[in-house]
């Protein structure tokens, strides 16, 4: 395999799990219930969050699933949009405010792009429709900002023990405060994918990244 651990991989992928993590350790992340749908039906989970929420599946990626619910009626068909990907299902406290990725490198944080929709949220349309999205690089964020999202990162990548390489998802509220989303240990490598455009900005050419990638397995293998 290439990137970070096997276990790091299993750990991250499931929302629940990284959220426990975060939480040990004290990286800010949203408020959060589970909702488990193998054992009650979407109309029995009541909301103990306020509004605006997240729901999403707990072992998804690429948005797949997620609802935004900003009113009480929507709740249920969201809890029933996510149940057709997985019946563990996550709901979390929606973060107004500016949304980034950090992409980390070894012990070294990239730049820090800021994600702008064109139009609605971050959805998967969005994410690999080329023209969907604006990126900005580097985010426009404070120093102090960007220093507690590139602390809370390095901290999120050494609690779930990733290594070489991963993408940090955070949302900045109104008042400058950074909340980490998840930690994506295979993040993506096509056209309009995030952690290349990051490298790049830093001097480090795709092809650098994948001879990196394959000599750092081998050496594993080996």
């Amino acid at each position: 395999y290439t990137g970070s651990g096997v276990l790091a991989s299993a750990l991250a992928m499931n929302k629940i799990t990284t959220k426990q993590i975060l939480t040990h350790w004290g990286v800010p992340t949203p408020e959060w219930q589970v909702a488990d749908l193998s054992k009650t039906s979407a109309k029995e989970v009541k909301l103990q969050l306020e509004l605006p929420v997240v729901v999403k599946p707990a072992r998804e990626g690429s948005t797949v699933g997620l609802t935004i619910v900003r009113k009480k009626e929507e709740f249920h068909q969201a809890l029933e949009t996510a149940a057709a990907c997985d019946q563990l299902i996550v709901i979390e406290n929606y973060i107004d405010g500016t949304e980034v990725t950090v992409c980390i490198w070894g012990d070294k944080v990239l730049p820090i792009i800021e994600i702008v929709p064109k139009t609605g949220f971050y959805d998967y349309k969005r994410k690999y429709t080329a023209g969907e999205t604006e990126y900005i690089i580097p985010a426009r964020i404070s120093e102090k900002v960007k220093k507690l999202c590139e602390d809370y990162s390095l901290e999120t990548f050494r609690a779930v023990d990733c290594r070489q390489y991963a993408r940090v998802d955070l949302r900045i509220d109104k008042s400058d405060k950074p909340f980490v989303l998840e930690i994506n240990t295979l993040p993506g490598f096509t056209e309009t994918s995030l952690f290349p455009k990051s490298a790049a900005k830093n001097g480090i050419s795709f092809d650098q990244i994948i001879e990196s990638l394959v000599e750092q397995s081998t050496l594993d293998y080996r």
